[in-house]
């Protein structure tokens, strides 16, 4: 029986050192959120090049809109692995980064899309998907955060 507690306390002493070694990355993130809120509003002259963009960012011809467009996408990305991975909470996020992230799927999701189809591999922000994805359905279990594995994470079309 001791066994079994010694284990069950192990587990929770690791979780508990996750969450503590994730919260200068979640105060960050939060600065970092707070620091280019000025910024996101260029996101909305953004060219119409079609869904998804032949060039991925670099269809965004004006140089300075298209570095906008990806640290932003760059941040939300950053924001889905720390809620996909369970180092912060989705509910704790929803709170500050609001709808803002399917705001800006809606926006940036053809130019990503467009990045996806220039690797190789086809990956390129699926972590700022998924963020979209927990913020649009709230109710997602755990186990459709391990999906990730999986080749594909998710389309979002009904956006």
């Amino acid at each position: 029986m001791s066994v079994v507690f010694a284990i069950r306390q192990a587990r929770v002493d690791m979780r508990q050192a996750e969450i503590t070694n994730a919260q200068p990355l979640v105060v960050d993130l939060f600065r970092e959120f707070r620091d280019t809120a000025h910024r996101r509003h260029q996101l909305k002259n953004l060219p119409d090049v079609g869904d998804p963009a032949p060039d991925g960012f670099a269809s965004i011809t004006d140089e300075e809109l298209r570095n906008t467009a990806m640290e932003t996408s760059w941040l939300y990305g950053n924001i889905g692995v720390m809620v996909a991975h369970g180092m912060v909470d989705a509910a704790a996020i929803a709170g500050w980064v609001g709808n803002s992230a399917i705001d800006l799927w809606k926006e940036l999701g053809p130019f990503v899309r467009g990045e996806r189809l220039k690797r190789a591999h086809g990956y390129y922000e699926d972590y700022f998907e998924y963020l979209v994805r927990v913020r649009f359905e709230r109710d997602l279990r755990p186990d459709d955060v391990r999906r990730r594995a999986m080749p594909k994470l998710y389309e979002i079309r009904s956006l």
